[in-house]
């Protein structure tokens, strides 16, 4: 529930007032804001929250392992790790360490997550309560995926994060970077076929989606669809 800068602060607060003097911080949010579909663009949101418990003398974190390879989440974990070891860092300078590391096409990847990190500013985060209430309750993504992706994203973001991942892919870049970005591509376009398939419920954008996953040995039906009761039919 603690979503909002002040409410964490309040919250610590709370505590020394009860005569708490050490804490550990539990920095797994973004765990329970991810669909493991759609980019959100929260990392900077959740990277504010966790600089609040640091500051506020946080002594260590309790925090679940990293999701390896889960590409909704990877620069999420990144961020917050990286939060964890170099506190002093600002959040632009994680996400230009990270972005460094595709080489060439550090400036086209460095788009890509400020595109979302605005979609989540601009669009999902002033709707929040709505996901939230839809989600019965306070489940954020079981609200996205039982209606409220079609407020919070449009085929138009698609188009442009696409392009941005093409022109990272035209980069002169090793094998290992360029297969990422790839699957990068992959998972941009999934989230895209998820959301027309949950604003369409029609037969065509189901197999459309099916077909997609299967041509790239995806799961057809993912762990998450299966418990919000397979939405994408």
């Amino acid at each position: 529930d603690f979503i909002a800068p002040k409410q964490v602060t309040d919250l610590i607060d709370s505590w020394r007032k009860a005569g708490l003097k050490e804490f550990y911080w539990r920095p797994n949010q973004h765990h329970c804001y991810n669909t493991g579909l759609f980019f959100c663009g929260f990392e900077k949101h959740f990277w504010e929250l966790q600089k609040i418990a640091i500051d506020a003398g946080s002594i260590g974190f309790k925090y679940d392992n990293p999701e390896a390879g889960h590409l909704a989440l990877a620069f999420a974990d990144y961020v917050l790790m990286r939060g964890m070891t170099n506190p002093e860092e600002s959040y632009e300078d994680i996400l230009n360490h990270y972005c460094a590391g595709f080489g060439a096409a550090s400036e086209d990847i460095k788009q890509f997550y400020e595109y979302w990190r605005k979609n989540w500013e601009n669009r999902i985060f002033p709707q929040l309560p709505k996901v939230l209430e839809v989600g019965r309750f306070k489940n954020f993504a079981r609200g996205l995926m039982w209606g409220e992706a079609v407020n919070c994203f449009k085929d138009a973001d698609f188009d442009h994060t696409g392009k941005m991942l093409d022109a990272a892919l035209a980069k002169d870049l090793p094998a290992d970077t360029k297969a990422f970005i790839s699957r990068l591509k992959i998972a941009n376009t999934e989230a895209r076929l998820v959301l027309q398939t949950l604003r369409n419920k029609t037969p065509e954008n189901s197999r459309k989606l099916y077909d997609f996953r299967k041509a790239n040995k995806l799961p057809t039906v993912p762990y998450g669809e299966k418990k919000w009761g397979d939405p994408c039919g």
